[in-house]
């Protein structure tokens, strides 16, 4: 049979053992990285299309009551329709990217800033390459709207990724 002392450490681990188990790095963080999963990558995905999609929706709103018989809120249905599909087949995939090359970055803010300026270079890059007579302070607005989207959805999920 076991003495008492024996049986004690049986029942009851050391402190020290409780604490390193309590306080062991957990899996999945080796080396420190920053680890989006499914469900962030989706919710900050929806977040930052649903504030284009308010964004837009409200400059849309503001030029109707501006200048009655507009077609911006008549055209906003068709670019929202437009910007799902570009914000699914190019802007996934790039926030994808960016977040892999991230992922060593321990800096929440650093993501969500490059996130915002990543986007809005794409968008301003683009634009100025695919339409060059579009006006300069649209294309920046727009890019502007698109950076500030982006910084708000990887905002939205800092408490959904590995730190």
């Amino acid at each position: 049979m076991d003495s008492g002392e024996d049986q004690h450490r049986y029942e009851r681990p050391d402190n020290a053992a409780l604490l390193q188990r309590r306080c062991a790095e957990k899996p999945g963080l080796a080396g420190g990285r920053v680890v989006l999963g499914l469900h962030a990558f989706v919710k900050g995905w929806i977040v930052t299309f649903g504030v284009w999609s308010v964004v837009t929706l409200l400059v849309a709103v503001a030029d109707e009551i501006a200048s009655p018989g507009s077609w911006a809120l008549t055209a906003w249905g068709l670019i929202v329709m437009v910007s799902f599909l570009v914000a699914l087949f190019v802007g996934s995939p790039v926030a994808l990217l960016l977040a892999l090359i991230l992922r060593q970055v321990r800096k929440q803010l650093l993501h969500v800033v490059a996130f915002a300026v990543v986007f809005a270079g794409l968008t301003a890059g683009a634009f100025f390459m695919l339409a060059p007579v579009m006006q300069a302070d649209f294309v920046l607005a727009l890019a502007a709207v698109v950076g500030i989207s982006a910084g708000v959805g990887r905002a939205s999920i800092i408490r959904n990724v590995n730190p």
